[in-house]
């Protein structure tokens, strides 16, 4: 019985605490709570402590068994259980007024309103059994009163299984975190200490290219992605073997050889003495392609798909930068205008003349090494810049080529036509300092030094334009 009493106290005065956790109201330096909660130990003394009036043995009579405590202990216990079911109560009362204000779903208000009805009856109950249903039957052998107050307990508990079986009582917040885990947009991996998938979304499952009935689990992760950057996978497999952070963006192949631009990042959890993963990866994908589209709305030239005239000044400026510098040894400028473009757009139209300067940017580019920046100034004008290092007649090798590129029939829609096209070639040698716009400037006046010359050839600036 001794043992049975302090149990039952200890409950009691654990379920207090337990009650400050869950309210996330718990403050250990707060003496206050700490009385309310140690007052049901109070039951305990006298079972430690021989207390005059609370003996613990009261002898029977010829018709009442023996009682293991005095009425008065019995009246002691009454009043805890009151003031502990009394606080209980309270609080969730209050609780659920606040749930109510705050507008909380039907699901958590229900179940607070079922747990406060069975708080409200087990108060009644306990008192009524102890108060009158004991000193009616006291002198009724046949009559269990003795343990008709505990019958509190299953009613309490009924309530508490309804809540926990129709309104997921103590299962909320396992259910909150699996609605965010499936209903994310991000991808989420959990993988085991070898790189194994345990379970993921979802949103991985698609970024892979699973289907439902795919058995993925206890597979490597590796067997359905792919990421070529070896300096990445390094990284990845550094980090996961120190279980250091990760926020990186990458590439990847899922197992159908789709790519994706991702970004992800990784946190560690210990399962059973051993570390596993999460990855949690958002798809760039579309970012990617939407900056891309910024990019050539910005820098690239709309008809032609070559470097526009805005990203061509930033790259010249930076190669001058570099120039002054001494980084570079030397570079050249040249400057291509078409020379019977007008005549074509005239006579066939801008449909024909737009198609023109699409097939002649396209063997420009054909012509010109990959090193090389290609850009249309506007119109039938168009800009290279050849990094060649003091190689100054790399220059001129590469006008010859592209004037003889130029100069071979092209098929249109319309027609098939043939033109011919000058160059002016500005060099900047090791030691020169120049503006971008005298640059330009020089390479312009030897181009039009070119056609002076009977077109379709090149001209090289130097000081004063040197004829071909």
């Amino acid at each position: 019985m001794k043992l049975r009493l302090i149990t039952a106290f200890a409950i009691m005065s654990s379920g207090f605490y337990f009650f400050y956790f869950v309210r996330k109201s718990y403050s250990g330096r707060s003496l206050s709570q700490h009385l309310i909660a140690l007052i049901p130990l109070v039951g305990i003394v006298p079972l430690l402590v021989p207390i005059p009036m609370l003996e613990l043995h009261h002898p029977g009579t010829a018709y009442q068994r023996e009682r293991p405590f005095s009425p008065l202990y019995g009246y002691l216990i009454v009043v805890i259980i009151a003031y502990t079911l009394s606080w209980f109560l309270f609080h969730i009362t209050r609780a659920y007024r606040q749930a109510k204000k705050r507008q909380f779903s039907r699901q958590e208000l229900q179940r607070l309103k079922l747990i406060m009805i069975g708080s409200i009856l087990v108060g009644p109950w306990v008192l009524l059994s102890e108060l009158l249903i004991k000193p009616m039957f006291v002198n009724n052998p046949l009559f269990p009163y003795s343990v008709f107050t505990s019958y509190c307990v299953v009613m309490f508990a009924f309530f508490l299984r309804v809540a926990m079986v129709n309104y997921d009582f103590l299962s909320t917040a396992s259910k909150r975190y699996e609605l965010l885990f499936s209903s994310s947009t991000d991808a989420i991996f959990l993988l085991n200490d070898r790189l194994e998938l345990v379970e993921m979304n979802s949103s991985a499952k698609q970024l892979l290219a699973l289907t439902g009935d795919h058995a993925w689990k206890g597979k490597p992760v590796f067997h359905y992605v792919t990421i070529h950057d070896q300096e990445i996978v390094q990284r990845i497999m550094s980090a996961l073997s120190s279980t250091e952070p990760l926020h990186m963006q990458a590439q990847l192949d899922n197992h159908k050889g789709e790519t994706y631009d991702i970004e992800f990042s990784s946190a560690y959890i210990d399962v059973e003495g051993r570390t596993w993963t999460y990855f949690t990866v958002k798809d760039l994908s579309g970012q990617k392609e939407y900056e891309r589209k910024l990019y050539e709305l910005a820098y690239q030239d709309s008809l032609t798909g070559l470097v526009n005239r805005r990203r061509l000044y930033e790259v010249l400026g930076d190669q001058l930068q570099a120039h002054e510098k001494e980084q570079t040894a030397g570079f050249a400028v040249l400057l291509i205008d078409l020379d019977q473009f007008k005549w074509v757009n005239d006579t066939y139209g801008h449909s024909t003349g737009d198609e023109l300067l699409q097939r002649v940017a396209d063997r420009l580019r054909d012509t010109a090494p990959e090193h090389c920046t290609l850009a249309r100034m506007g119109g039938d004008e168009f800009l290279l810049l050849l990094p060649h290092d003091g190689h100054e007649q790399a220059a001129e090798q590469l006008a010859a080529r592209l004037v003889s590129a130029l100069n071979k029939p092209m098929s249109l829609k319309q027609t098939k036509a043939q033109i011919s096209a000058s160059i002016g070639i500005c060099n900047v040698r090791q030691g020169d300092s120049l503006e971008l716009e005298d640059l330009i400037r020089y390479a312009d006046i030897a181009m039009y030094e070119a056609k002076a010359n009977g077109k379709n050839g090149y001209c090289l600036f130097d000081g004063q334009p040197i004829r071909e």
